[in-house]
């Protein structure tokens, strides 16, 4: 799941053809567990799962976590029971904190004529992968190992594009900035 704010136009009235459009909903987490959120709500979702003990919901969440990583389970099935039960103790409240985790965060948009980039950082089970995207396509991706690296690889991207040219503009109307820009005046 794809978070994001509202996107701008060139038509959007203020006359700027060019525009950045800055998302900080979710800020990102250097958790290194982070990529095992989305498992495990998925997991929960079937109610059978919280009948299971704790050995066995582990073992679940193992097998979901070979689909993505298969080095990072077999790490994981050598945790002993005591770390097994702290990690689905701690899922358990970071997921009851935040009921939907999401696997990528839009940071931000830029636009400059008809094409637009969006950087996204995506969370691997070996930490944060910054995408910059144009549709579908890749323009670059780097792994970092932490939130404040990928804080700092974002910035140096987006001010690469706008000495390129892809400028900035004030905050669309109904994005998250917006809002609580209002919420405080």
């Amino acid at each position: 799941m794809l978070t994001h704010g509202s996107k701008r136009t060139p038509d959007s009235g203020d006359g700027c053809s060019t525009c950045a459009t800055f998302v900080h909903d979710a800020p990102l987490s250097s958790d290194l567990h982070h990529w095992l959120r989305p498992l495990y709500v998925k997991l929960r979702t079937n109610p059978v799962f919280a009948q299971l003990a704790p050995s066995h919901q582990f073992n679940a969440l193992v097998a979901a976590a070979e689909k993505e990583s298969p080095s990072k389970a077999a790490q994981l099935r050598e945790w002993n029971s005591t770390t097994q039960i702290a990690l689905l103790s701690w899922l358990n409240d970071v997921v009851a904190q935040q009921p939907d985790p999401s696997r990528e965060v839009e940071r931000w948009r830029v636009r400059k004529g008809e094409r637009e980039l969006v950087c996204v950082a995506v969370y691997v089970p070996t930490g944060i992968d910054l995408r910059l995207m144009e549709a579908a396509d890749f323009r670059r991706t780097q792994l970092v190992r932490d939130a404040s690296e990928a804080e700092a690889l974002c910035e140096r991207w987006r001010a690469a594009l706008m000495e390129r040219g892809w400028g900035s503009c004030r905050n669309p109307p109904n994005s998250a900035a917006t809002v609580i820009q209002r919420s405080r005046a």
